[in-house]
């Protein structure tokens, strides 16, 4: 027989096929959604750099069904984008089968009330709950960290990685937040290859209003505006590096490069003075 082997569980496949059923993520290009007859199914979009190929897969209990689109010669076109080539021809497929139904929650699925923003467990302050699906004993039990009571008011504090979705949409922000440094992590460790050539580390940063100035040792290392990248070039030892943002919010963080058989600058002397915003 076959042998099988089972790459997740029956309620983590049961939730990622609920949430790739989701048939409004088309709405923005098709102005509706699209389905066919009163049947769920699940699809994954994809499109290829440079427009070349157009893909759908989609499933249902009873049918898997993947489309490809593109040229044979492999030349790009403009249009070849999964969701706007692909995406219908899949609907046109699985409405020529028999219907297939949709899949019933496994036992380790439990349904409860969250808040409607934050997705986490309700918590008093929140203004609006749901019903979702959890994993039992799994999924996270922490009730909603964004709806707190504040001097007797109920407020909404954004968490870092959010912070430019609200900023987008003047949504307010609570002074809360911090600027967290997300690349290089505290107690990183780095180790430049023998191979040589620009070894470099991305300068990443949660919650920081930009523009963003970097510092590495102490040292200016470039300001960071909108969504392009900004890399500082490793060098054995120990560094910190930190950030000063538009809003005066301040973040470190402390990381080593080891080389082995280079010598450091940590090697031959005390390390630079660090601009440490937590002093």
């Amino acid at each position: 027989p076959p042998f099988h082997r089972r790459l997740v569980s029956e309620g983590a496949a049961f939730l990622v096929a609920d949430i790739l059923k989701d048939t409004g993520r088309l709405l923005p290009l098709h102005g509706k959604r699209i389905e066919y007859g009163k049947e769920w199914f699940a699809f994954k979009t994809g499109t290829s750099y440079g427009y070349r190929d157009a893909w759908t897969a989609a499933y249902t209990p009873r049918n898997t069904v993947v489309v490809w689109m593109g040229n044979p010669t492999g030349k790009a076109h403009p249009e070849l984008v999964g969701s706007q080539a692909a995406a219908p021809a899949i609907v046109e497929i699985l409405r020529g089968l028999p219907p297939s139904g949709w899949y019933d929650p496994p036992q380790q699925v439990i349904m409860r009330t969250v808040c409607a923003l934050s997705g986490r467990p309700i918590a008093p302050a929140c203004p609006v709950g749901r019903l979702d699906y959890a994993l039992e004993g799994i999924s996270s039990s922490v009730p909603c960290p964004m709806h707190v009571i504040r001097d007797g008011s109920a407020r909404t504090v954004w968490p870092a990685e959010l912070e430019e979705f609200a900023l987008r949409r003047s949504l307010t922000l609570q002074a809360e937040q911090k600027a967290t440094i997300t690349s290089p992590l505290p107690g990183s460790r780095y180790i430049l290859t023998p191979l040589g050539g620009d070894q470099r580390v991305a300068l990443k940063a949660e919650g920081a209003r930009q523009p963003v100035y970097w510092f590495v040792g102490g040292e200016y290392a470039g300001k960071q505006e909108g969504k392009e990248a900004l890399f500082w070039t490793l060098k054995k030892g120990v560094h910190a590096v930190s950030l000063v943002d538009a809003a005066g919010r301040t973040a470190v963080s402390r990381f080593t490069v080891d080389a082995p058989g280079v010598k450091g600058p940590d090697e031959s002397g005390p390390p630079p003075l660090l601009l440490n915003p937590g002093d």
